[in-house]
């Protein structure tokens, strides 16, 4: 029997192969349990996480893994009871990234071609009144080559990224179209 896969299947397969040691609970992963029930049961995710990364030497998608079934299948249950999930599947948390162009608010510096209009007797009282401050308008010259590429002067850090936007943009595809720019981190 012969399947086809699409090519984003076929990916997807693979980045499967990424997701980590923890498919299912075996005694290591009741070991880790017992391990946060003693030590983190009241801690938050993230230390929990920290630990189990820098102490036990997990991946952040390990870590992830294990803290999601701890809040979902172990926290409940009395430490006794652990073995009885010998076998169970665990649900796969990881971090993904995802390629996309991020509309954005920047504030930037340039210099576009202009006209200052300034009332005036003579040129030299036209640039006397403009250091002055005393002109009329102000007007970018929309026709000149500079208006239609500028060469600007910015600061990335100082950009706000527009989150409704961007979740707006990715809203507008599906899966299939995007599974590319998906990467397993």
């Amino acid at each position: 029997m012969k399947l086809r896969l699409t090519e984003g299947q076929y990916k997807r397969l693979l980045s499967e192969d990424k997701r980590g040691r923890f498919n299912t609970v075996t005694p290591q992963v009741i070991k880790l349990m017992e391990l946060i029930h003693k030590f983190h049961k009241i801690s938050s995710k993230e230390e929990t996480v920290k630990f189990l990364i820098r102490d036990m030497g997990l991946t952040n998608n390990g870590a992830l893994t294990i803290w999601n079934s701890w809040v979902k299948d172990f926290s409940s249950l009395d430490i006794d009871s652990y073995k009885d999930l010998l076998g169970k599947e665990l649900e796969f948390k990881g971090v993904y990234t995802v390629s996309a162009d991020l509309p954005v608010y920047l504030c930037g510096r340039g210099h576009l071609p202009g006209y200052v209009t300034v009332e005036a007797s003579s040129e030299e009282d036209a640039l006397d009144n403009l250091q002055r401050g005393e002109y009329i308008s102000m007007e970018i010259d929309e026709y000149s080559n500079e208006w239609r590429n500028p060469d600007l002067d910015y600061d990335t850090e100082d950009a706000d990224i527009m989150e409704d936007m961007v979740i707006e943009h990715i809203n507008d595809y599906g899966i299939d179209e995007i599974i590319d720019d998906i990467e397993l981190k």
